[in-house]
């Protein structure tokens, strides 16, 4: 959603772009060239229809139409120009090569190829028509111009087309690593807190009557391993704890993230309270057989804490209240002994 908000505000820029440079050439050029009038109705025209367009765009949400619109905004009001003033002679024929790239910025590469195709097609039909098409200038150009003309157009397309190729290829590029680092934990490479937080928030509006669990889960004693083994190896086990709960909650329906430190949060999307508690303990489970290599070739390991609340209502709670009743049972897990999951009883919630 906000890559095509994004584009929106692309389509926008471009058509009021658009609106001012048309109206613009359309009062100026008059005043230093003599051109026919209809140029200037159709100056008039053209800037009249960008208003429009840029109007009815400002005025509807974000669409993946919109770069559609634009581009026929521009075929419409750009070819009746190039045909009667001169074809591929045409000095409008320069702006043909500028289209790929606003184009690829408002929709993507792929669109931007087709469309020059498209172009380049028409400059040699333009060409082959060229004793055929009305010429308003009046001004007389031999036929190996013409042609030069039309293949260098054509070049100049193919080369802004493959620039905006590579250009959305890095764009895209940048843009993942972007969302990574706002959204993922560099070390464990899980959802960071404030993705798995956006997550709960999204859970809880979409779930209405669905039952969701949250899991707050700590590893046991972590100072004292850092402490003993080091940051290093502290790291490592953190890594091992995050890929070890990843793989035992359920793929594509449940989500994970590093809370903070030692602590993870789990997020178990329409689960009845057993089958939370199951799930629970069997990431405690597969934790406890982690084997880390320590300093000296020895196998360590490490178990975790997890405090486990249960919400048969989601829209009653709030994600605080929630968090904070599953930090409460993690903190009563953690005073009867650890390595254990401790469920937040409320009476009815577990129902």
């Amino acid at each position: 959603m906000q890559t095509l908000d994004l584009r929106h505000q692309m389509v926008k820029a471009t058509l009021l772009i658009l609106f001012v440079v048309v109206l613009f050439a359309t009062i100026f050029v008059p005043l230093v060239v003599k051109q026919n009038d209809y140029f200037t109705y159709m100056g008039l025209f053209n800037s009249a229809l960008y208003g429009v367009m840029y109007a009815v765009v400002s005025r509807t949400k974000p669409a993946r139409w919109h770069a559609l619109l634009v581009c026929v905004g521009c075929f419409t009001t750009l070819v009746p120009l190039v045909v009667i003033s001169g074809g591929v002679n045409s000095q409008f024929v320069v702006l043909f090569p500028m289209i790929p790239i606003p184009l690829a910025l408002m929709s993507n590469s792929k669109v931007s190829w087709w469309i020059s195709a498209f172009m380049i097609v028409l400059i040699f039909s333009l060409l082959l028509l060229k004793d055929a098409l009305p010429d308003l200038t009046n001004e007389v150009v031999s036929l190996q111009k013409s042609r030069s003309r039309a293949i260098w157009v054509s070049f100049a397309i193919i080369i802004s087309a493959t620039f905006v190729m590579y250009f959305d290829r890095i764009n895209r590029l940048l843009r993942h690593r972007l969302i990574q680092q706002a959204f993922e934990d560099d070390l464990t490479t899980i959802a960071n807190r404030r993705s798995i937080m956006q997550i709960l928030q999204s859970k809880l509006v979409a779930a209405h009557t669905q039952p969701i669990a949250v899991l707050m889960i700590d590893v046991d004693y972590f100072k004292q391993f850092n402490d003993k083994y080091g940051h290093l190896l502290g790291d490592e086990c953190l890594k091992a704890v995050a890929q070890s709960i990843k793989r035992s909650i359920r793929q594509g329906v449940d989500d994970v993230g590093r809370y903070g430190g030692e602590e993870f949060l789990v997020i178990l999307d329409n689960v009845a309270a057993d089958n939370a508690l199951n799930i629970a303990e069997k990431i405690r489970a597969n934790i406890a057989l982690l084997r880390i290599a320590g300093p000296d070739g020895s196998a360590i390991t490490v178990t975790v804490t997890i405090g486990l609340c249960c919400v048969t209502v989601p829209k009653r709670k709030s994600a605080q209240t929630i968090l904070q009743q599953a930090d409460q049972a993690l903190y009563q897990g953690k005073l009867t002994g650890r390595n254990r999951v401790e469920i937040y009883n409320e009476g009815p919630v577990l129902n």
